[in-house]
């Protein structure tokens, strides 16, 4: 048969190429395959409140796929991701975490809610040019960067040697020894090829 229109239907299979069916509830126990387009004009739920069921689809590359994962209540996607519009996390004065895992082992860039504030354990480039790195080396922090990757200012415990040359000129250290008493500001007034701090003032 080419085409039926069924009201009542109770039956085991139905060989058919059209079926409609107006006016009651169908439910379906098992697994079904459906071949060919599928159209379907209504809203779509899948479960109800507290009994959630996994929904996925799959990409057309092998192991990539979109997941609602049900029982650990997450939304899983091995692949790609295109927004097109505005994203929210959360809602107002309630928050959630936002975490950005780098390629680097310990780097990420997150959004703590409960802190509110940003934890930054990498890099961040700034539109001007200036870098937010906050990297140790050898017991120095170093805080900003210009876009040449010289330090703008830094902190720490001991004073950089002279003939450096990770400091542009005119870089500001903070000497944070206060147990020692050498604390206060120094400035580079050498160059980045060759850094020479002086003491400006003593904390």
């Amino acid at each position: 048969m080419s085409n039926r229109r069924v009201n009542d239907l109770t039956a085991h299979r139905v060989t058919t190429e059209h079926l409609t069916v107006n006016g009651v509830s169908i439910a379906v126990a098992g697994t079904e395959a459906l071949v060919g387009n599928q159209a379907v004009t209504g809203t779509i739920t899948v479960g109800e409140d507290a009994t959630g069921y996994d929904v996925q689809f799959f990409g057309d590359t092998t192991g990539k796929y979109w997941k609602w994962d049900q029982a650990n209540n997450l939304m899983a996607v091995t692949g790609g991701s295109a927004f097109s519009g505005n994203i929210s996390v959360g809602v107002d004065d309630e928050g959630v975490d936002f975490l950005c895992y780098g390629a680097t082992s310990g780097k990420y860039f997150m959004w703590d809610a409960s802190a509110d504030a940003i934890l930054a354990e990498c890099t961040v480039n700034l539109n001007e040019g200036a870098v937010v790195d906050a990297t140790a080396a050898s017991g120095i922090k170093h805080l900003f960067k210009d876009s040449a990757g010289k330090t703008l200012l830094a902190t720490g415990t001991a004073v950089p040697a002279d003939a450096g040359t990770l400091y542009a000129k005119g870089c500001l250290f903070i000497d944070t020894d206060v147990g020692t008493g050498t604390s206060g500001l120094y400035v580079n007034v050498g160059t980045a090829a060759s850094c020479v701090f002086k003491l400006v003032t003593n904390a």
